[in-house]
């Protein structure tokens, strides 16, 4: 009646999990405390949902999304000209 379902517990880690990875996949200068406030306070939905806002608040560091988004501005104008011009 209530055996062990790994598909069920796979996807419960990963929607555990998934405050640190927005944060870390955004930047977020506060990565460190959303790391905290989800694996100390998360169990309790609340904590889990104050990460996910912390997660996905504007607190990020735009240098690194700019460099990012001139990184691949750069490599797809490598391929469009893959002549040399």
């Amino acid at each position: 009646m209530f055996g062990f379902d790994a598909g069920g517990f796979i996807g419960f880690l990963i929607l555990y999990f998934l405050p640190i990875a927005v944060a870390g996949i955004r930047g977020h200068k506060s990565y460190g405390s959303v790391i905290v406030v989800n694996i100390f306070l998360g169990w309790t939905v609340i904590g889990w949902v104050v990460a996910l806002a912390m997660a996905f608040s504007g607190n990020v560091d735009t240098q690194k999304n700019e460099t990012e988004n001139a990184n691949a501005d750069r490599d797809e104008a490598k391929k469009e000209n893959w002549w040399g011009f």
